[in-house]
């Protein structure tokens, strides 16, 4: 058998891999074989008949990736890929089928992302591992959400990236981006303090995230922690950014 799982459930429903036979949940139906894709179309197009579904879930693992025959789940609007490594041109199937999808979480692409790709338009995208492709990524990223935690990522990127959304370059539509990497003083001082401007701004930042396993609002507070700050305003709008950033990580958040 072709193993193709899928889970279908009230809100959200979640397409997951697994190798156990076809089985009740309390949350859901799940089937792992490729000959139950009608059944799975039946059912979730008798469910999107019962519940209005705000959020649609794709969970693809080892097994959907190995077969390359993923679960036949209509207007999806989240997907987690759980492989340590995808393929580029795997990625690419995927979201051409579900080119509408509002959030992405993954950890290693291997191969070359055009910059015209989906993947860059995606409102929240979370990468993990190592990529290659990182100055494509933050050259094209037009979302709202990017969650980098990945080697590869250097101070200067943070500067960079700074730098482009204050004269309005790049990032326009940014809300949140997040870079495992820190600045250390001496840099700030030279590169982004001359830039910064003295607002007075409140010390904790909300904003909701929707990747699948951390979909909740959170609050950025960076008063009183060993976290640093700096507010910034971009010309083209007067739209206001704050970079809090520490040994560790930098984050570039955006107020309403």
């Amino acid at each position: 058998m072709n193993p193709l799982p899928t889970i279908v459930q009230k809100k959200p429903v979640n397409a997951q891999a697994d190798t156990k036979p076809l089985r009740w949940r309390p949350w859901g139906i799940e089937y792992i074989d490729k000959d139950y894709g009608p059944i799975q179309r039946m059912t979730q197009n008798h469910i999107n008949g019962l519940f209005h579904l705000s959020d649609i879930d794709l969970e693809l693992c080892r097994e959907n990736l190995k077969q390359g025959y993923y679960p036949d789940i209509l207007n999806v609007t989240d997907i987690l890929v759980t492989l340590d490594s995808v393929q580029s041109n795997t990625l690419h199937e995927i979201l051409q089928m579900h080119p509408n999808v509002k959030s992405l979480k993954i950890r290693e692409i291997d191969g070359v992302v055009p910059a015209d790709s989906i993947l860059f338009k995606i409102e929240e995208v979370a990468l993990h591992g190592s990529f290659r492709f990182l100055p494509t990524f933050l050259d094209n990223f037009s979302g709202r959400r990017a969650y980098l935690s990945f080697p590869g990522i250097s101070a200067r990127d943070v500067i960079n990236c700074v730098i482009d959304w204050i004269s309005g370059r790049r990032l326009h539509n940014l809300s949140m981006l997040y870079m495992g990497v820190g600045l250390n003083d001496s840099i700030v001082s030279f590169s982004l303090r001359p830039l910064a401007k003295n607002i007075v701004m409140p010390d904790t930042y909300e904003g909701s995230f929707r990747f699948i396993g951390c979909r909740r609002i959170g609050s950025h507070k960076w008063q009183g922690s060993d976290e640093q700050f700096l507010h910034f305003e971009r010309e083209t709008d007067q739209k206001i950014a704050t970079l809090v950033y520490s040994e560790s990580s930098s984050t570039l958040l955006v107020w309403d």
